[in-house]
């Protein structure tokens, strides 16, 4: 009796089916299902197809005994965890090649070095470059500690301007514009200092005036100094009178404020005015920066040959004008932090925050 020649079966465990060997075409049919269906990655489609491809050329080298051949597709379901966890494996180091970054609002990116571990800094930075490009980002941020200062030279070569330094100098930020058909919009530091001065009338119709030491010209004037970082103005306006008075207030209303430029570091430069009203009226100079301070009757004041023209206006603001500033606290809608936000108001309208 003639041997009957057996056929070659493929067995795919995940369907359950049985097919000869001359229907491996199925399988792509197949991985387009999945690739449709299960929306794969065309990367994955193809790391499976490469693999498929591969066990059948291995294979062929057994064609000559069919009997003893092994089956030339190994279980379909192993298969494709096979070519996934390469899949995962490949993705995974193309990560780690790359830097994170966090977005921001206007689809930039920001690096921060302290965060993310490098070691060939010039390879990561170029490949993330070309995938921030095909991604469209906008701006680049890198943050650079003073331990990683040797970084530098190479993010000028790729196009990074310094842009600022942390408050403590300890951290210095370079940025890259990466559109090349769109003019920059990353904006400039910050250029503008804001200051606040306080009116302080206690009830016998007195302002509290200090005069400060250093000065070239000695003067009466109000207390006051530069807001703090994340510091609202009336906060810094109470703890300037607390610092050089020692007498502490509360907030009562929004007066006026002063805008001008090309002030200290060559910013422009708000001063706000902040009337206060005085819990305490005991003084106690500041020894540092102070070297006279008093209550001062408010016509005294405001003919007074040592006060300035603006700090008069301020104090006669605060006594005549019928109009206030008051506000509240809120949270801003979009960043999620503590506002301040201030509306004018009648004086006998107006409620204290």
């Amino acid at each position: 009796k003639k041997k009957k020649k057996k056929k070659i079966k493929i067995t795919l465990g995940s369907l359950g089916t049985k097919l000869p060997l001359g229907r491996y075409t199925y399988f792509i049919m197949h991985l387009c299902n999945k690739f449709i269906v299960e929306s794969l990655s065309p990367v994955k489609v193809i790391s499976y197809v490469v693999l498929i491809l591969f066990q059948l050329y291995s294979c062929s080298f057994q064609l000559s005994s069919a009997l003893k051949c092994s089956p030339i597709f190994l279980n379909f379901t192993t298969t494709l965890k096979s070519a996934e966890k390469i899949f995962n494996t490949t993705q995974q180091s193309r990560a780690m090649s790359l830097f994170t970054g966090k977005r921001d609002n206007y689809n930039g990116v920001a690096v921060d070095l302290s965060q993310e571990p490098f070691e060939d800094f010039q390879q990561q930075l170029e490949k993330s470059l070309i995938e921030w490009k095909a991604d469209n980002v906008r701006g680049v941020w890198f943050n650079v500690s003073l331990s990683q200062a040797d970084v530098i030279p190479v993010l000028t070569k790729h196009g990074f301007r310094f842009h600022h330094a942390s408050k403590d100098g300890s951290t210095l930020i370079m940025t890259k514009w990466l559109p090349e058909d769109q003019e920059s919009r990353i904006p400039g530091y910050a250029h503008t200092m804001i200051g606040a001065g306080a009116v302080v009338l206690n009830e016998k119709n007195q302002v509290l005036v200090v005069k400060e030491f250093y000065r070239s010209r000695p003067q009466w004037k109000l207390p006051g100094g530069y807001v703090e970082l994340s510091e609202d103005i009336g906060e810094a306006a109470k703890r300037e009178v607390l610092e050089e008075t020692n007498i502490r207030t509360e907030f009562h209303s929004l007066a006026a404020f002063r805008h001008t430029h090309k002030a200290a570091f060559g910013c422009s430069d708000i001063y706000f005015i902040v009337r206060l009203k005085p819990l305490t009226e005991d003084i106690t100079n500041d020894d540092r920066e102070i070297a006279e301070s008093k209550w001062m009757d408010v016509d005294e004041f405001l003919n007074h040959p040592e006060v300035h023209e603006n700090n008069r206006m301020f104090v006669r603001q605060c006594v005549e004008n019928p109009t206030e500033i008051s506000g509240f606290s809120s949270i801003h809608p979009v960043l999620k932090h503590p506002q301040f936000m201030y509306f004018p108001a009648l004086k006998n309208n107006t409620t204290s925050s």
